[in-house]
């Protein structure tokens, strides 16, 4: 018997899906016919074509020659996902973010899952909740997953709460169903090539982006690793943002005029994130300091997202589409029931010159 108060296809759908999860229609066996079960149920055959088809979008049902259907089973094949994407997606600042989701729907494309997009232009305050057209298309199963490439403090317990499979790109490593990037691997290698480049004495400038007292744990472990390496830190070499940082260029820029005020500069300088990097080249040139001579210089970059840099350096280049691969990972392991492991990835040490390559997407200037 339907109840009027719920939409009939829904009905059907929960229906035939309970019958499977119980093993009425085992594995393998074919199903009724639409109009058997529309007779059996008191529908129409178009409402239980409409129930057949979200069934098999789940992957419980398998359509052959449009004859026939047939029950796959009660494991669910991942065919459709939800990207979340905050009003933070959109800031000026936000680019990796923006690669990171092109490469999210890209990479999903090519394992046959379509994605779906939700803009969330909300007053922040506002986006604590999920969007109401997204909790209506899980409740109505449109989609099965719901990936976030960009979330703010606050977004996770309702993202974990929408009881379908998820991920997250963060930097709380302790959330589940997240996945964290290390800048501290990335910043211990460079540290290692200006230690191989002959520098004793190191500054960075750096800005993880999350809060002040993360940036400042952040420099404190950098500060002990260039000690268990033999290269000496100094306080003003040390550029720590005293609150969050927006316009990273301008600040890259800035920082590096405050440390080459100092009497005494460091010999090697390590930037992060790759936003701060034009910066700090710019402020290099205005002050005509001479790299390698008087500097030795280690950036980091990431490969779909090229600057320009007319010094010699060394650069340490994240792959975007391992971020992508990781959220992936994350969502199909709770498709499997298993544990999820997604790798953390180092680093790839790249001398300068680098070669453009517009198919990698890497693409970098150097000149003499």
């Amino acid at each position: 018997m339907l109840i009027k108060q719920q939409p009939l296809h829904q009905q059907v759908e929960d229906f035939v899906r309970t019958q499977i999860v119980e093993g009425v229609f085992a594995p393998g066996s074919r199903m009724p016919s639409t109009g058997a079960l529309a007779k059996q149920m008191g529908t129409s055959v178009r409402t239980v074509h409409m129930a057949m088809a979200r069934l098999h979008s789940e992957g419980l049902l398998d359509r052959r020659d449009k004859r026939a259907t047939y029950v796959r089973g009660v494991a669910p094949v991942h065919t459709c996902a939800g990207i979340y994407l905050n009003g933070l997606f959109w800031r000026d600042d936000s680019d990796f973010y923006r690669a990171v989701g092109l490469e999210l729907q890209r990479k999903l494309a090519v394992q046959g899952v379509k994605s779906l997009i939700w803009s969330d232009d909300r007053p922040e305050n506002e986006q604590k909740v999920m969007l109401p057209s997204l909790k209506r298309a899980i409740e109505r199963r449109e989609i099965q997953s719901l990936i976030a490439p960009l979330i703010r403090e606050g977004d996770p317990d309702w993202i974990l709460n929408a009881r379908i499979p998820s991920a997250m790109l963060t930097m709380d490593r302790s959330l589940k169903n997240g996945y964290c990037s290390d800048p501290g691997q990335i910043m211990r290698t460079g540290l290692e090539q200006l230690r191989l480049q002959g520098c004793r004495s190191v500054g960075i400038i750096s800005h993880i982006g999350t809060s002040q007292s993360q940036d400042l744990d952040f420099h404190r472990a950098i500060v002990e690793a260039a000690g268990e390496l033999g290269l000496e830190t100094r306080n003003e070499w040390m550029r720590v943002p005293t609150r969050a940082q927006r316009r990273l260029a301008h600040y890259g820029y800035e920082q590096f005029h405050a440390l080459w005020a100092q009497q005494r500069h460091p010999e090697g300088l390590l930037i992060y994130p790759d936003v701060a990097a034009s910066g700090v080249i710019m402020a290099i040139l205005e002050r005509h300091v001479c790299v390698p001579g008087e500097l030795k210089l280690v950036l980091h970059a990431n490969d779909l997202l090229p600057y320009l840099c007319p010094l010699p350096a060394t650069f340490l280049v994240t792959e975007i589409g391992r971020f992508a691969d990781a959220l992936i990972e994350i969502v199909n392991s709770q498709f499997e029931d298993r544990e999820a492991r997604p790798q953390v990835w180092p680093p790839s040490v790249i001398p300068g010159p680098l070669p453009f390559s517009s198919d990698h997407g890497l693409s970098f200037e150097q000149f003499s």
